[in-house]
C-alpha cells in the first residue's frame, strides 16, 4: 500500500497539544466555547495506536 508510510509517519511523530505549544509558543484553542475540561482534555491527549496492535 503506498500510504503505508505516511501511517509509520504518523505513529512515529505523535504529540500532544500540549507539547506543541511548549515548543512553539503558541496557545490553541484560545478562542473557543469549550469548557475548560474540554480544552484541557483535547491539548493532553494522546494516541497511543495501542489498539491497532
Amino acid at each position: 500500500d503506498e500510504t503505508k508510510w505516511v501511517e509509520e509517519l504518523m505513529k512515529t511523530h505523535t504529540a500532544r497539544i500540549r507539547d506543541v505549544e511548549l515548543l512553539t509558543g503558541l496557545d490553541f484553542y484560545r478562542r473557543t466555547s469549550r469548557t475548560y475540561e474540554e480544552i484541557l482534555s483535547l491539548k493532553t491527549y494522546l494516541h497511543t495506536y495501542e489498539s491497532e496492535i
